[in-house]
């Protein structure tokens, strides 16, 4: 934001502020007195910095959602190959299960693994938990 367009800004903001009866004597009536006025420089400062804290903000936001979106293609790329891996099945042998079922609980288990890689399995917890 430009130092002109905080001033623009302040004055409209005058106007609305200064139209009351309660308004102190100094903010304008009317858009006529706008014109003329000019807000004080600490006004026209703190409009400024609201501004930049804001698209500041805004930048992290924006940045944050691509690193997620990037995030998600690799593990769409990487779940995509695992699977077309199993469907193909040129690397494993399916003669080593019993049946389809132990066949279809591997691919399911190889399927979660390609899209939470970092996630280790850990076996389920017996007894209460304190």
């Amino acid at each position: 934001m430009t130092r002109d367009q905080a001033i623009d800004l302040a004055r409209s903001l005058a106007v609305a502020q200064g139209g009351g009866y309660s308004a102190p004597a100094y903010l304008p009536r009317n858009v006529v007195q706008a014109e003329a006025f000019m807000p004080h420089e600490w006004v026209i400062g703190a409009i400024i910095a609201a501004f930049d804290a804001g698209q500041s903000k805004q930048a992290i936001v924006t940045e944050k959602a691509i690193e997620g979106m990037n995030r998600n293609a690799d593990l769409g790329e990487a779940a995509t190959q695992e699977l077309r891996n199993i469907a193909e099945a040129k690397r494993f042998d399916r003669e080593r299960f019993d049946d389809d079922t132990a066949f279809a609980d591997w691919a399911q288990s190889r399927a979660r693994h390609a899209l939470r890689p970092n996630v280790g399995i850990e076996p389920p917890r017996s007894g209460r938990l304190e």
